[in-house]
């Protein structure tokens, strides 16, 4: 049994394409949210994982556990104004080990456990324990980066490989040390940025059309210098005649999912990507990727945010800047900057691994599994 293992909806997203894949090849698959403060049952992307699977892991849990989820689930059903006040509880629970090494050992040995999957943002003492197990197991880990290194991160060492016997890397952008132990990364590409992964995106994240106006999107993070320029640009666009916005927030955050942004506002990224056709962005991230190959126009709002000049993908002439709120108010309303297809195999060669070699990316990661 392959168990692929969820947080926040960060490491859905990425794991989503790899279970989708191994389980369509009849290898039996897995889920445990690690955190059982999250409910992912809402979301379209998990819907469509949930028929793939074999078995959904209900993490194990001793008395006094069961005793504090009771009481920090009871407050999910305050008021989200009053629930944000109370950020101190959150980032307490934030990466708890709600079960114990134990119970946790008992149940991989139960459910036949062969290989661990998790996404790069789990929680260090998380990561940590699962690895203590799994080491007692003989069970491999395997780490999946979240994102495609478009900002500079630091070089990959042996602390950061510490808690896996395996890390995916989707390109070779960011270094390794010397002296690291370079026979667990393994140079495979990325499956979440593959054409047939998207076209199914496409049609999971579909939203029925309403009428024929432009849309554009914006991603935004909440708590960032950008987020009140962004929401004072949104008002304004909303008064333009046939514009729809839609809005996604940076989806990583230590509050329960139940009461983060992602509970209240309209859209996920997946919406904002493939429903509009105008991206404005002030933050980069490899999501900025995926609106490319889907052939969104990209916005850079240098205006607001000047340290984009120093994300490796502010070279590239596909992604528009702009410099002025003026500029990009006449931009997003000029009728002929509609989507349009403007793929660059410049960016993929650089950011993707064999992109263009989808069945060698799969048969690579099938051998893995």
């Amino acid at each position: 049994m392959n168990l692929f293992i969820l947080e926040t909806f960060v490491s859905l997203d990425t794991l989503a394409p790899i279970l989708d894949l191994i389980s369509n090849r009849r290898k039996k698959t897995g889920i445990l949210i690690i955190n059982p403060l999250n409910n992912f049952s809402s979301f379209d992307l998990y819907k469509h994982i949930q028929k793939k699977i074999n078995l959904q892991i209900n993490l194990p849990l001793n008395h006094f556990a069961k005793i504090e989820l009771f009481f920090l689930k009871s407050l999910l059903f305050l008021p989200n104004s009053f629930l944000f006040k109370t950020s101190k509880i959150w980032a307490y629970y934030s990466g708890k080990n709600f079960s114990s090494k134990k119970l946790i050992k008992r149940a991989f040995i139960d459910k036949k456990i062969s290989s661990i999957t998790f996404e790069e943002s789990l929680s260090k003492n998380l990561a940590a324990e699962l690895y203590q197990v799994a080491e007692e197991l003989k069970i491999k880990m395997i780490k999946i980066p979240s994102g495609l290194n478009t900002i500079l991160l630091p070089s990959i060492n042996d602390r950061f490989l510490r808690y896996c016997n395996y890390y995916i890397a989707p390109n070779k952008i960011r270094k390794v040390k010397e002296n690291t132990k370079k026979s667990k990364i393994l140079y495979l590409g990325s499956l979440r940025y593959r054409l047939s992964w998207i076209k199914k995106l496409r049609k999971i994240y579909k939203l029925k059309k309403i009428n024929n106006h432009r849309k554009i999107g914006l991603l935004n993070k909440q708590n960032s210098e950008e987020y009140p320029i962004l929401q004072s640009i949104k008002k304004k666009l909303n008064k333009l005649k046939n514009i729809q916005i839609f809005e996604s927030f940076k989806p990583r955050t230590r509050y329960p999912i139940q009461i983060s942004n992602l509970s209240f506002k309209s859209y996920l990224t997946g919406h904002v990507i493939y429903n509009t056709d105008i991206i404005l962005c002030a933050r980069s991230s490899s999501v900025i990727i995926e609106g490319i190959i889907n052939n969104n126009k990209i916005l850079y709002l240098n205006y607001i945010n000047p340290h984009l000049k120093k994300t490796f993908l502010y070279k590239y002439k596909i992604i528009k800047k702009i410099n002025t709120e003026k500029e990009m108010l006449k931009f997003v309303n000029n009728p002929s900057n509609k989507k349009e297809k403007k793929f660059t195999r410049e960016i993929t060669k650089k950011f993707l691994i064999n992109f263009k070699k989808e069945e060698r990316i799969e048969s690579d990661y099938l051998k893995l599994y």
